[in-house]
């Protein structure tokens, strides 16, 4: 199987420079088969363009693959768990991703260093880290939640207003400078809108 993706990648500080996309394709891992949904994301790519991550189903269930773009061989550091929704850190060096739907782990760009982050009560989406080193996750008709992965604390952010029609909170973005959030408000009526 072949994906081709086109992106804008953006260092940490290109304001000067005229961004173009670049283009590539990638096969995936054998036996593997992406797994995405509305909710959860299947593919990231590191901030500087040098890693790809993506989330699968394999044959031994579900799984999560890493593979520098210099490189040909994904490697699977997740296998035989329900794991979706990778991003990653802004550096590139590291990737998180949800385990079962209520563990937030990561993993070195190498594959090393595989830790939990967190455990949450309820289902956890889409994520980001932020500049501070701080990650934001969904939790869907939770809203969204402030983790510090030093602590292991975790600060509500927002929550779906249910009289306004709200049912959930995702796609949290970090905008330029990592002082403002962009999210995703989900509707009753199936509609969605942004919000900062």
């Amino acid at each position: 199987i072949g994906i081709a993706a086109g992106i804008y990648f953006a260092g940490a500080d290109r304001s000067s420079e005229e961004l173009s996309p670049v283009r590539f394709s990638f096969h995936l891992a054998e036996t593997s088969d992406l797994w995405s949904t509305r909710n959860y994301a299947a593919v990231a790519i590191s901030r500087d363009g040098s890693t790809i991550g993506y989330a699968a189903q394999t044959s031994q269930g579900g799984g999560q693959f890493l593979r520098p773009l210099s490189g040909r061989d994904f490697r699977s550091y997740v296998s035989g768990q329900w794991t979706y929704g990778p991003f990653f850190g802004p550096a590139g060096a590291r990737m998180a991703y949800v385990v079962g739907g209520t563990r937030l782990e990561a993993v070195g760009a190498d594959g090393a260093g595989r830790v939990t982050l967190a455990t949450f009560q309820t289902n956890a989406n889409s994520g980001r880290w932020g500049p501070d080193g701080s990650i934001i996750v969904s939790l869907g008709e939770h809203g969204l939640v402030r983790v510090s992965p030093a602590s292991a604390t975790q600060d509500t952010l927002t929550r779906p207003d249910s009289a306004a029609g709200e049912v959930a909170h995702e796609w949290p973005e970090f905008l330029p400078g990592g002082e403002s959030l962009l999210f995703t408000i989900r509707y009753d009526d199936g509609s969605d809108s942004i919000s900062v």
